[in-house]
């Protein structure tokens, strides 16, 4: 039995791979990871993560990299991989790269506010005042 797994990148391409369910969770990495450098993608060290995604709960599972059968393997992890009438055995794996955890790094740092230590709270009255009178008289 063949099975497909359809790579997602952050550079919003997909590379389908097919492959034998005999074939090791480490092979299939193995084969992850070359088919990615062949499509000049990413190279290994930008691979953060190869990982399949649970839609219903919004769970991850990274993709191992064990001597257990793909088959056996889908097979544990149906939440994971689910069984679909019309695409059978075609599953869904995503890759995080270098520069996309940056770019989230970097959203999500800039864009939280410090947290600071307030040992005075008339600052805070002076503002609202100050904001209060600014619109009051413009």
């Amino acid at each position: 039995m063949n099975y497909t797994f359809v790579l997602h990148t952050t550079t919003n391409n997909s590379i389908p791979i097919i492959v034998n369910s005999s074939i090791t969770t480490k092979e299939l990495h193995a084969l992850f990871i070359r088919e990615l450098e062949s499509n000049r993608m990413f190279r290994k060290n930008q691979i953060l993560d190869i990982f399949a995604h649970d839609k219903l709960y919004n769970y991850t599972l990274s993709f191992p990299k064990t001597n257990e059968t793909i088959e056996k393997y889908v097979y544990r992890h149906r939440d994971y991989y689910p069984s679909y009438p019309i695409f059978k055995n075609t599953y869904d794996v995503y890759v995080i790269d270098v520069m996309f955890n940056e770019h989230l790094r970097h959203k999500f740092c800039f864009d939280m506010p410090e947290k600071t230590i307030k040992t005075n709270h008339m600052d805070n009255l002076y503002f609202s005042i100050k904001n209060i009178l600014s619109h009051l008289y413009p």
